[in-house]
């Protein structure tokens, strides 16, 4: 992941402009002071990846000089990935003051890989603005009326990886809206995140099925639907789908597939486009014709699409 430096660490009292060899491609901003005394010294000039912890450090960002060389931008809230463990920055939500600010930016040209915690109405507001029309990648946690938001958002037409995390947005008529979209043509892969708490899936069983009937994405190469326990039933109609052959990579573990699924994969045979399918390290057991990418190994499914 690279180094993650504090500026609340290496711009204290007694830092100066001479430290500028020593920033770190990566950043983290805890505070709209640091962001601001980082810009006018003219070190964020020199900062690729930026973390941004706070509604008023995004708001200050849209306005920076010296933005021009960030390419990823996370705002999820945390300070680190382990964050229920005794840190002292709370996670948050983006505002819609601060997404509309940062939507309309022109601050960060060459944006192409965003990260955001946004619910439905916040998210709309950044998707509406020109900042959103560079991104190759984004990673959103919202609830359905920020994935049907995702669906709507004409400015996307660039996007080609999309990874949606669960909050509440197991709904079939915003995730119809969303796979069905005329704006994501290049959208090349599509992932819900989700775990194995029922309150962390991002699908349910309607949503699986609105995904079946009605995906019209025609770049799209990976889908990922895992962890979303859904059934056997729900698992083979989607493998049945007749845009299943245009896949390369499909990823249904946890989802309760079983031997209808199985069989379904089995009937696709050599005719279908999928390389790799990422199973229940059970099903993987089962010898599958023409799929010789069956895997059981979150590791290696992870770095077979290259993106979490």
């Amino acid at each position: 992941m690279g180094l993650t430096f504090t500026l609340a660490v290496v711009m204290g009292a007694g830092a100066s402009s001479a430290m500028a060899d020593d920033v770190p491609a990566r950043v983290q901003i805890e505070t709209r002071e640091q962001l601001l005394r980082l810009d006018g010294s003219g070190d964020l000039g020199q900062v690729t990846d930026l973390d941004v912890l706070c509604n008023e450090c995004i708001e200050a960002l849209a306005s920076v000089r010296h933005g021009k060389a960030i390419q990823r931008l996370r705002i999820e809230g945390c300070a680190t990935d382990e964050y229920l463990a005794y840190h002292h920055v709370a996670c948050i939500w983006i505002s819609e003051r601060a997404a509309r600010a940062l939507g309309r930016s022109r601050a960060l040209p060459a944006l192409t890989a965003l990260t955001i915690t946004a619910h439905g109405r916040p998210l709309t507001a950044l998707l509406a603005g020109r900042i959103t029309s560079s991104l190759r990648r984004l990673r959103v946690t919202t609830d359905a009326a920020g994935v049907a938001a995702l669906g709507k958002a004409s400015r996307l037409g660039a996007l080609t990886h999309l990874a949606i995390i669960a909050h509440d947005n197991k709904s079939a008529a915003a995730v119809r809206s969303l796979v069905s979209s005329r704006h994501l043509r290049k959208l090349d892969t599509l992932r819900f995140v989700s775990s194995d708490s029922e309150a962390e899936q991002s699908l349910d069983v309607d949503a699986i099925r609105a995904i079946a009937t009605s995906l019209r994405l025609p770049a799209l190469r990976t889908l990922d639907v895992s962890w979303a326990y859904v059934g056997d039933d729900a698992t083979a109609a989607l493998v049945a789908a007749p845009w299943i052959t245009q896949l390369e990579r499909l990823g249904i573990v946890y989802t309760g597939a079983g031997k209808r699924t199985l069989e379904q994969l089995a009937v696709h045979g050599p005719w279908t486009g999928l390389s790799v399918v990422w199973v229940d390290s059970a099903a993987a057991r089962h010898a599958l014709p023409g799929f010789a990418g069956l895997l059981g190994d979150p590791d290696r499914w992870d770095a077979e699409i290259g993106t979490r």
